[in-house]
């Protein structure tokens, strides 16, 4: 039971940030980027709410542990500047706040006696069947919580589940029919598929030319790069006791797990795997300088082109499309490896000249041409009673299968069928037209949904229901109640 709490912790603190993602997690409020180490001892204040800075590193421990979680344990200092985390907190714990005044102004209160029964619900603190007071003790003891912390959140929580409950909408039968009506419904659909391979054939010089006369401005080369590169692996860096103790004084919010924070021996595998990242970074821009001043050289790469279809990493792609001269690109961070690259010669994108770009002109006019023909052929075939393949029923809530088309495909034919109110059509692919007859329909009112599926489709359109319900109250409450955050934002000291 102990292990259960452990692992469990977030079900347990100050905070109702798993219990009730759905709502508060639905409308998080844009506040920006900030200076965390200028906090007070509160983190804000919303309305007449005070948000202190230990709700901050509870709630804070708890979103750490669940992308932790998520990511199998591998959350390292890039991807946590990603996530943002400390962001996500405030913001949870500022919508937190508006709904915990929204509450108050309608005078909603918890009683220590629903904390009581709430409790004494609870299975962790059951033994038989039946609450029992020293297992209650014991459980929070082990996860670090004194009784009045605890039960403070949970009332907390209570109140927020009840404002939750009057805000959460239902779906009516006639509305749940509606949808299951669209979604069971199948059609059963002939097909006849026209595939511009067949109209391809050799295109002749006036043809070539004329489409290079007209498409001609987008005949171009790739820019060129001369490239020297070096690689800075954070595996190849020995870290010793010292690095690491310094590196978990400097971010202990880092090592937190289930809203506790890891001991140095505990987090240690993770402490050193982001001190030889940092220790990387360091090596890597020392290098950068010496590489952009000649003293040390790289890997020699000339001619590399690259356009935003070349396979290469992105990060390394968006920087070297910015360079349109010799240059020194700082360290570029790879999955534990810091790139270094120096631009030596850049040769820019220029027009195509008429000869140099035939072969392509080639190809590209050979195939407009087979696809106007294919699409003519469709425009003609449709105006006929014509002859089809019949593929079944398809519907939008199964998987589908057409011989001769892919997923893909198969998928932008469906919503086509959809949305079309004829019972014949054409649907155009890059490379193929597919025509369609609807021979029949057969809706949810021709065949019973199952009771379970029906059931699941009321909490779908519920759950819709809901997502739009809370992003209009989080932003007229918002509106409604004043929000201050005591951090810094681009030399700032509130927000409003």
């Amino acid at each position: 039971m102990i292990t259960w709490m452990q692992k469990h912790r977030k079900y347990l603190v100050a905070t109702i940030w798993v219990s009730t993602i759905a709502f508060v997690g639905a409308g998080f409020v844009g506040w920006g980027s900030y200076d965390y180490a200028s906090m007070s001892g509160s983190v804000a204040k919303v309305g007449d709410i005070e948000v202190t800075k230990d709700e901050y590193s509870s709630t804070y421990g708890n979103i750490y542990n669940y992308y932790s979680k998520m990511t199998g344990g591998k959350l390292d200092e890039q991807t946590l500047k990603t996530l943002n985390l400390e962001k996500i907190a405030v913001e949870t714990l500022v919508n937190q706040a508006l709904l915990q005044n929204f509450a108050n102004e309608l005078e909603m209160r918890v009683g220590d006696e629903e904390v009581a029964a709430k409790i004494a619900s609870m299975e962790p603190f059951l033994k038989n069947g039946q609450f029992n007071k020293e297992q209650y003790l014991l459980a929070l003891k082990n996860v670090g919580m004194n009784p009045k912390e605890f039960e403070k959140g949970l009332k907390k929580e209570l109140l927020i589940e009840k404002v939750y409950a009057i805000l959460e909408p239902k779906a009516g039968v006639s509305e749940t029919a509606a949808l299951a009506s669209a979604v069971f419904s199948k059609d059963k659909v002939g097909v006849k598929i026209i595939d511009a391979a067949a109209f391809l054939k050799p295109a002749s010089d006036d043809e070539i030319k004329s489409f290079w006369e007209k498409n001609k401005a987008k005949f171009k080369t790739e820019p060129e790069y001369d490239l020297e590169s070096l690689e800075v692996l954070s595996s190849t860096m020995n870290p010793s006791d010292e690095d690491m103790k310094k590196e978990y004084s400097e971010n202990g919010s880092l090592y937190f797990i289930d809203g506790k924070k890891k001991s140095f021996e505990e987090a240690k595998a993770l402490i050193a795997e982001n001190t030889k990242l940092k220790m990387a970074k360091k090596e890597a821009l020392k290098q950068y300088v010496e590489l952009k001043e000649g003293k040390i050289s790289g890997k020699v790469s000339k001619g590399v082109r690259v356009s935003p279809k070349t396979p290469m990493p992105p990060e390394i792609k968006s920087e070297l499309l910015k360079a349109k001269q010799p240059t020194t690109i700082k360290p570029i961070a790879l999955n534990g490896v810091y790139v270094i690259i120096k631009v030596n010669k850049f040769t820019p994108e220029r027009e195509m000249g008429f000869e140099e770009g035939k072969p392509i002109a080639k190809m590209a006019a050979e195939r407009e041409n087979a696809i106007n023909a294919m699409k003519l052929e469709a425009q003609n075939v449709l105006k006929t009673n014509f002859a089809t393949i019949d593929v079944g029923f398809l519907s939008k809530n199964q998987k589908n299968q057409v011989a001769g088309l892919n997923e893909q495909e198969t998928a932008e034919l469906l919503g086509s069928i959809a949305v079309s109110k004829e019972a014949t059509g054409a649907v155009y692919l890059p490379s193929k037209a597919v025509l369609f007859r609807i021979e029949k329909q057969e809706s949810a009112q021709s065949k019973e949904g199952d009771s379970s599926e029906m059931q699941e489709l009321s909490k779908v359109l519920a759950r819709s229901k809901l997502s739009l319900v809370n992003q209009n109250v989080l932003e007229y409450l918002k509106k409604k109640y004043e929000v201050k955050l005591f951090m810094r934002q681009n030399g700032e000291n509130d927000k409003k």
